[in-house]
């Protein structure tokens, strides 16, 4: 009773230990998240996010404006402009969505080159873009710095003096959208602009004549006469008057314009020449580096204007790609389109902020947001982006985690339908894109063309529209009901947790149900039935906006139930392998695993024929040597001996039948079958030879006497079962072919050799040991007449030397079976420290003198067993 229960304790003490060491791996990796992890995580996560997903739950204040195939058409049609459009029809919608109350206008779009008409187009499209007031754009931040563009030279020529310096800074942009760099230096109060950096001062002028043909820009860039204003230029080559403070730069001069600018001082072919003359020359002069440094770009005034001063995890991107510098600079607001894929390519999280020098630049959705709500500003509080009274957690790496409610969730409306509403309502009829569809409602722009649209990978599809997924990221930041993920420490209690109660309900299972095959199905049912239950509950929680984990509970609890099966089974053998030891001391082990695996052998009713090999084997003098020891010496060298040749036995898939004293009975081929049995007797009979070579001496140290081993291997059919009485029985082998391995041990004395086989053995070892045949004998008691060999070694082991007298004297053994006795004779004399051949020259003397005559058979008839 007490063992029983001690194996209940110990298996549910075992299975529980095991549940909480796999159960602490699980919440370690949980808690570490390594990205192999990660990866199974992030699909069980897609399943759950596209099962959950409710179009219902979409903002219904987000409205996307699509570009179609069929708007392209329709405009071509209706107002006779291809694709692409000029920028003004842009304007018109932004115009059209704001009359009609929508809070922000945001074009999914990267205004990076001029438009298809010009640069008065551009124009157009910024001063309607004013206008509005309430446009959002896209802007390019690019994770490596563009190439920059050094400065040509120090020759620049100034263009004339400002009250304030954003008068100068908006001449300095519109010659940006020219490609020409500019300087907006302050001296005595005034804002001096500066355009150039050329190598030499004619290559300024050259700029200037240029620019100066252009209409737009002529009537703009009069430059003073020398001498005019606080600010007039000074004469080429002398230094410009510097002021006590220079003002700090505000945009390193290497800064790169966008790629797309056209090249530099090329004015479009369509502009105009200018019908008047030219306006006088500016002053041209050499800049300082100080000055030079204060270059304006189109990233001073982005910086200035969209910049956020806000600190945070948010990722970082060095390289900012501004739009064309005359749209940049009408007062819309600008947002980073470029957001980051997981490693397996999919959009799982939006970055709200990314990190640019010293400032954090806002996401095209974030900065529609504050457009549509100018009074929130933006804060950092730890990891949560406060916008309001609203709270968005971020993750580590500072950014959110999209809740997407589907594909297709927000209302689509057609650009063109938006441009005719526009012409409708100017001619006074009724739209037909209602005035009040966009009120109070974020609008979004984007080309949904089939050449023209911008798939992303996402958890609910592989083709998912990314203006759609600016939709949601800014239904988010809106409603404040971004997904949240768990915290590592509750991944880990949670992985932890599922691990130990699947091991400890199957330990409940094991020990309860008493059939193994029914315990395997129960608890295999029991681990699926939570694992299952926790994906529930992991999708439920999903719904309610919250990322639990799935995949470190659901691997942890596979392995831990994989893990407590094994430790049960290995607890379950234990006590089956303690009874297995007990008995395989006083049995074959072998044996004893058949019994376990088959029961139903255990009955006096069992035995079988088998085809076996049989090994015989004792020690030579035996009797001598236990005369001169004590029993306790004895039976310390019979205990030494015996434990070493058993273990030899078994190494080689042998049973031990019986101790007889010093002898050891040994058989291979049962109680499982063995198609190679001769093979493994024989290499085990050699094994045994070799170890008592290797031990001679020490034996002889310990115990005062050598020890030699004879033995004999027979192969054949015999009959295995249990022998005895209802009380008592052994397995062991019965038949002649047993009685003969006996006598073949026997016969070892005869011919002085020391491992002799008969030739049923021989037949089955193949070519794989040096054997040579010895004799034909009659053992005593039988007639019939057997071939015996000894063997030699291994083949490719032998000794050299004894090959060559084993050939000699089977070359002698033929010359003896032809009776040429006196040939034989001399042959086996020469035939040197071979024992046998020695027997044989005084056979041949017999034979010599008393000759067999011609009915001789050649057998050679034992008298001794």
């Amino acid at each position: 009773m007490s063992r029983g229960l001690s194996a209940k304790v110990r298996s549910l003490v075992s299975g529980v230990a095991v549940g909480g060491a796999v159960g602490l791996i699980a919440a370690v990796l949980a808690i570490v998240r390594p990205a192999f992890l990660e990866r199974f995580e992030a699909a069980s996560y897609d399943q759950r996010a596209r099962a959950v997903m409710r179009a219902s739950e979409a903002s219904p204040d987000i409205v996307l404006i699509d570009i179609a195939e069929a708007d392209i058409e329709d405009a071509e049609n209706a107002f006779d402009v291809i694709w692409p459009w000029p920028r003004s029809l842009h304007g018109t919608i932004a115009q059209y969505a704001q009359r009609a109350g929508a809070k922000a206008v945001v074009f999914d779009w990267l205004f990076q080159d001029r438009g298809s008409v010009g640069i008065a187009d551009d124009e157009e499209f910024a001063r309607m873009v004013k206008e509005a007031g309430n446009a959002v754009f896209g802007l390019a931040l690019t994770p490596h710095p563009l190439v920059a563009r050094p400065l040509e030279g120090p020759w620049a020529a100034r263009l004339g003096a400002f009250g304030t310096r954003q008068e100068a800074l908006d001449i300095a942009l519109e010659l940006s959208a020219w490609n020409v760099r500019s300087f907006v230096l302050e001296r005595g109060g005034a804002f001096e602009l500066w355009y150039g950096a050329k190598k030499t001062a004619p290559d300024a002028l050259k700029t200037w004549n240029r620019l100066a043909t252009q209409e737009q820009l002529a009537q703009r860039f009069a430059a003073p006469a020398p001498g005019e204003g606080a600010g007039a230029g000074h004469a080429p080559g002398a230094a410009p008057a510097t002021p006590a403070e220079e003002p700090p730069a505000e945009e390193p001069p290497a800064e790169a314009p966008p790629a797309e600018a056209p090249p530099a001082e090329e004015p479009p072919a369509e502009a105009p020449p200018a019908e008047d003359q030219p306006p006088p020359e500016p002053v041209v002069a050499q800049l300082t580096p100080a000055e030079l440094a204060q270059e304006v770009s189109i990233a001073t005034l982005l910086r200035a204007r969209d910049g956020l001063p806000l600190a945070g995890p948010f990722p970082r991107r060095d390289g900012i790609d501004p739009p064309l510098a005359v749209i940049a600079a009408a007062p819309a607001r600008l947002g980073n389109v470029y957001q980051g894929y997981e490693p397996d390519g999919i959009m799982r999280r939006h970055a709200p902020l990314v990190r640019h020098g010293d400032v954090a630049y806002p996401s095209l959705a974030l900065a529609a947001f504050l457009v549509g709500n100018p009074a929130v500003a933006p804060r950092i509080e730890g990891h949560t982006l406060v916008l309001g009274d609203r709270r968005i957690e971020l993750d580590d790496t500072g950014q959110l985690i999209l809740n997407y409610h589907g594909q297709r969730v927000y209302p689509h409306v057609s650009a063109f339908e938006v441009l005719r509403s526009s012409v409708m309502v100017e001619e006074g009829t009724a739209p037909s894109v209602p005035v009040d569809a966009f009120k109070g409602k974020y609008v979004i722009v984007s080309a949904t063309g089939q050449a023209l649209r911008d798939l992303r990978a996402t958890p609910i599809s592989t083709a998912h529209l990314g203006a759609e997924i600016n939709a949601t990221a800014l239904d988010n930041l809106t409603r404040g009901n971004a997904i949240r993920r768990s915290s590592r420490w509750l991944d880990g209690a949670l992985a932890f947790g599922i691990c130990v109660v699947i091991s400890l309900l199957m330990v409940v299972l094991w020990r309860t149900i008493r059939s193994a095959g029914l315990a395997l199905v129960a608890t295999a049912v029991m681990t699926a039935g939570i694992l299952v239950g926790y994906h529930g509950i992991a999708r439920a929680a999903l719904a309610g906006e919250v990322w639990i984990p799935f995949a470190a509970p659901a691997i942890g609890g596979s392995v831990a139930a994989f893990a407590t099966l094994l430790v049960l089974s290995a607890v379950e053998r234990s006590g089956k392998r303690f009874v297995q030891e007990a008995l395989g001391r006083y049995t074959s082990t072998a044996l004893v695993r058949e019994l376990i695996e088959h029961p139903e052998y255990l009955s006096l009713e069992w035995g079988e024929a088998r085809e076996m090999s049989v090994y015989f084997s004792d020690i030579q003098g035996f009797t001598t040597i236990s005369e001169g020891l004590t029993p306790e010496t004895l039976v310390a060298l019979l205990n030494d001996y015996l434990t070493t040749m058993t273990d030899l036995v078994l190494q080689h898939g042998g049973v031990v039948d019986k101790y007889i004293g010093d002898a050891i009975m040994a058989f291979w081929g049962a109680p499982l079958p063995a198609p190679d049995h001769a093979k493994r007797a024989v290499r085990c009979a050699l094994a045994m030879r070799d170890k008592c070579d290797e031990l001679r001496a020490t034996w002889h140290a310990r115990f005062g006497h050598e020890v030699y081993a004879r033995a004999g291997v027979n192969s054949g059919v015999a009959v295995v079962g249990n022998m005895g009485s209802k009380h008592k029985y052994n397995y062991t082998v019965m038949g002649d072919m047993v009685n003969l391995a006996s006598r073949l041990e026997g016969a070892n004395k005869a011919y002085d050799t020391f491992l002799m086989i008969s030739g049923a053995t021989v037949a089955k070892l193949g070519d794989e040991f040096d054997v040579r045949e010895l004799d034909r004998i009659a053992v005593k008691g039988k007639d019939e007449a057997v071939t015996v060999y000894e063997v030699l070694g291994v083949r490719g082991t032998s000794d050299p030397a004894w090959l060559a007298r084993a050939r000699r004297f089977e070359d002698g053994l033929g010359l003896y079976r032809a009776q040429q006795f006196a040939e034989a004779r001399a042959v086996f004399a020469a035939n040197a420290d071979d024992p046998v051949s020695a027997i044989y020259v005084e056979r041949c003397d017999q034979f010599v003198a008393a000759p067999p005559g011609p009915a001789w058979d050649g057998v050679w008839r034992m008298k001794e067993k």
